[in-house]
């Protein structure tokens, strides 16, 4: 039997919330004290409704940032929103149901419980946080083999195995491709790379076969789990994989637990590199965009502003460069900390090949990198 208890938002979300609604209660008199400073005539009618939107928005923002719980009870988690409530019954986690994604904090739901919202406990206190993650872990069930059939078939949508249909069983491999088909012995396999988000569970995000002549890849959507690809769960295509695939040429690494070899060290640094270089893609692009939209805002109603002779002048390019200014951290506060994040990483992973024992692998012919 499970004891009811309740989580609240960590302090720091609720501060956010005073800070909001003290803007909202303090800049219309304070534009209507500096505008009669000045003896500039403004609209009180206008500036009241101004007003009374800012006052109601910023206490529906106060009033949903208070009413949110999480409640954990003997029938599962309930997390109730401004209106009603979401729920996530044990059972989603006893069945094997749940996944950790790249954010460790947040469970998905795939397969039978796919119709389920994703599960953050980001914005609790971290004490919070570690502890409900690991009552969640403790209720998964372990690994097990899986017995899986001697033949699956699956055709893959996606690029870049855009159209492939593949057969597997016991005595090989074919892969189809419109009208021509190829076959290949499970000893033709070059490299099979399995990319998971944890070993606590025996799916992948991503695979790769590699065949002496092709590559087949399969792919699950980051955000929900769902597979990109029609035929069997991931569960079983790794069973089938793992039975006939020589063991020498199968790499299993994970983005989350502990490190088994040194080569998936160095799979978890080339994707990390990646991603810093897709981070640095997107983050030129959000400068120029956000220079092209500082230029709009706030260089062309200068110049139509000049020259600037009252207070209220003043105020109002005050009030825009401080908006422009709040933009500009919104845009790139996500790129900085995701990038420390990832930095972080890579020197747990620096660390970790210091610590790792030197490896050799004379069996072998893909040596370890």
């Amino acid at each position: 039997m499970i004891e009811r208890q309740e989580f609240r938002l960590a302090g720091k979300y609720r501060r956010c919330a005073y800070y909001i609604f003290a803007a909202a209660l303090l800049a219309p008199p304070l534009v209507w004290w500096i505008s009669n400073k000045d003896s500039v005539s403004q609209d009180l009618t206008a500036l009241c409704v101004v007003w009374s939107f800012l006052l109601f928005i910023s206490v529906c923002f106060l009033l949903w940032l208070f009413r949110w719980r999480l409640t954990v009870d003997s029938r599962g988690i309930s997390r109730r929103r401004f209106l009603g409530w979401r729920h996530w019954p044990w059972e989603c986690f006893q069945n094997g149901n749940a996944r950790q994604r790249r954010l460790p904090s947040t469970f998905v739901f795939v397969w039978d419980c796919q119709s389920l919202k994703p599960l953050s406990f980001l914005y609790l206190e971290d004490k919070d946080c570690e502890y409900l993650l690991n009552f969640c872990r403790s209720l998964m069930p372990p690994i097990t083999p899986l017995d899986t059939d001697d033949e699956i078939a699956f055709t893959v949508p996606v690029r870049p195995s855009f159209g492939t249909r593949v057969r597997c069983c016991s005595g090989g491999i074919t892969v189809r491709l419109w009208r021509t088909a190829w076959t290949f012995s499970w000893s033709d396999v070059e490299q099979l790379t399995i990319k998971r988000w944890s070993h606590f569970h025996d799916d992948f995000y991503h695979l790769s076969l590699q065949l002496p002549d092709r590559q087949v890849v399969l792919r699950c959507d980051v955000r929900d789990g769902s597979k990109l690809w029609f035929g069997p769960k991931p569960e079983v295509i790794t069973a089938l994989f793992l039975k006939y695939v020589p063991p020498s040429r199968v790499m299993i690494c994970a983005e989350q637990g502990i490190t088994l070899s040194r080569k998936e060290l160095g799979e978890r640094r080339a994707d990390i590199e990646k991603m810093l270089l897709s981070l640095r893609k997107a983050r030129i692009i959000a400068t120029l965009g956000y220079f092209a939209y500082i230029c709009y805002f706030l260089v062309w109603p200068l110049i139509k502003m000049l020259p600037l002779k009252t207070s209220w002048d003043y105020c109002i390019n005050f009030i825009i460069v401080l908006y422009l200014l709040g933009i500009g951290i919104l845009i790139y506060a996500p790129f900085f900390s995701v990038s420390r994040r990832l930095r972080k990483k890579l020197d747990e992973i620096a660390s970790q090949e210091t610590d790792m024992p030197p490896q050799t692998n004379k069996d072998n012919k893909h040596p370890i990198k």
